[in-house]
């Protein structure tokens, strides 16, 4: 899996983990696509917190995984960590 150095733009690596895991979702390459969708979620978490858009964003595309991998467990307890505070913008629709 092709992946970015994190040196200084940790925020920016993490978005295009966070791209790369939606392409390999998109393959059908759904373990790999988990690997990537986590760490850019945790990145994003740890970087810039639970309420930013970045992290809501890739909170939603773990969750779009999860309800395709039909793992609704899964997407629901990420949906319930990270989506149920606030109302999605339309910038972070997909």
């Amino acid at each position: 899996v092709l992946k970015l150095p994190s040196s200084g733009d940790t925020w920016r690596a993490a978005l295009f983990e966070s791209a790369l895991g939606v392409s390999l979702e998109k393959q059908e390459k759904f373990e790999e696509a988990e690997a990537v969708l986590r760490s850019s979620l945790t990145a994003l978490t740890e970087g810039s917190g639970m309420e930013h858009r970045n992290t809501k964003k890739a909170a939603r595309r773990l969750v779009t995984l999860y309800e395709h991998m039909g793992r609704a467990a899964d997407a629901i307890r990420i949906s319930d960590l990270y989506l149920s505070t606030s109302e999605a913008t339309p910038e972070d629709a997909e």
